[in-house]
């Protein structure tokens, strides 16, 4: 036991004497006379409750200002439109497709349809060759007849071609040289023919719809 009178320490050191027991760490102990002294109001927790902003904010959630109300309205209505719209464009896309489809089997009918009449046509023209061949009788047959024969053969070819719209070209010397129509194979010095026009004609043109399949070859004046 220490037998040394505290009143003989000096004040700086008898205060110093004392020893903080709080363990570190630890908050110090409540004190009321400096921490009620201390506390400020609208310091943290001590506060009472203030509702007016977050009431505020409740109000305005609830009470949804007309201009907002109607773009809320105007974005549903656009979103309609944009679901329709693409209902619409994937109806189209199908029947486009179906489209196609059917439009690739109607030319190809129509291509079809086409060769069948040219097809039937040229059976009458080979039925003719048939016919001719089977009563040929070279002992008793005269070029004549085998003319008669050709020429007869050749009228139905050309009928049957004339159903489908093709003519023949027809060109005599003295012709005006058309482009559009003869095909000049040589320039030819002639005195009988003015310059330009055919003096000759080597193979007959054709035409299918007016539109030429075969240009007429022809020798042109100089």
């Amino acid at each position: 036991m220490n037998d040394t009178p505290t009143d003989d320490l000096p004040p700086e050191e008898d205060a110093a004497a004392f020893v903080d027991l709080t363990p570190e760490g630890d908050e110090p102990a409540f004190d009321p006379e400096t921490d009620f002294a201390q506390a400020q109001p609208g310091d943290g927790a001590d506060d009472g409750p203030d509702d007016g902003p977050e009431l505020g904010l409740a109000q305005d959630a609830d009470d949804e200002s007309p201009e907002l109300a109607a773009a809320r309205g105007e974005l549903s209505t656009l979103r309609a439109k944009q679901e329709e719209t693409e209902s619409k464009l994937l109806r189209t896309a199908a029947d486009f497709q179906n489209f196609v489809r059917r439009s690739g089997i109607s030319v190809d009918e129509a291509k079809q349809e086409a060769y069948m009449k040219v097809g039937k046509s040229l059976v009458g023209v080979l039925d003719n060759f048939d016919r001719a061949m089977e009563n040929f009788d070279p002992e008793t047959a005269s070029a004549a007849d085998v003319l008669a024969g050709v020429e007869s053969t050749k009228a139905a070819l050309l009928q049957a071609l004339g159903s489908f719209g093709m003519a023949k070209i027809e060109v005599a010397p003295g012709d005006a040289f058309d482009p559009n129509l003869h095909e000049a194979l040589m320039q030819q010095p002639s005195e009988e023919f003015e310059s330009g026009c055919v003096s000759q004609q080597f193979l007959p043109g054709y035409t299918m719809n007016d539109l030429p399949v075969r240009a007429a070859q022809v020798g042109v004046a100089q």
